[in-house]
């Protein structure tokens, strides 16, 4: 290859616009995926596992400031999009176990602890609205 082939190459993943692109196909395409195993394996996860090979043998494929800008929100948003589905899939997994033949009451009033992440709050009520209503007879 030659020096001016792999100085156009190098300058296209060092720049922002490029690699924000790149990230965004890549993790759209991810999103997609989890998705999918997350719908066909519901209620068997206990644990998701995730990887990215971000560096060599003799250390970081880039530096850290590249990584917090251009790498970090995309696995920040991967993260986000994983737990969610985590936090509604057990709050389903609660409703159903409690839910039939009637009686169940949602009522989170004393039962939320300090510390909770308003998130799991949220994907509560969500999980609520579609998955708990009872059939009117």
């Amino acid at each position: 290859m030659s020096a001016s082939v792999r100085r156009s190459v190098g300058r296209r993943f060092t720049d922002p616009a490029i690699v924000h692109a790149i990230m965004s196909k890549e993790l759209e395409i991810t999103m997609a995926y989890w998705g999918r195993v997350l719908d066909l394996i519901n209620e068997h996860t206990l644990v998701l596992s995730t990887a990215d090979d971000l560096g060599t043998q003799s250390g970081p494929l880039v530096s850290v400031t590249m990584s917090k800008d251009l790498i970090w929100p995309y696995h920040r948003r991967l993260f986000q999009f994983l737990k969610s589905r985590a936090r509604t899939e057990e709050a389903r997994r609660r409703i159903e176990d409690l839910a039939p033949g009637g009686g169940y009451v949602f009522a989170p009033i004393h039962v939320i602890l300090a510390g909770v992440p308003p998130e799991n709050i949220i994907a509560w009520w969500e999980t609520l609205m579609e998955y708990g209503r009872y059939d009117e007879t």
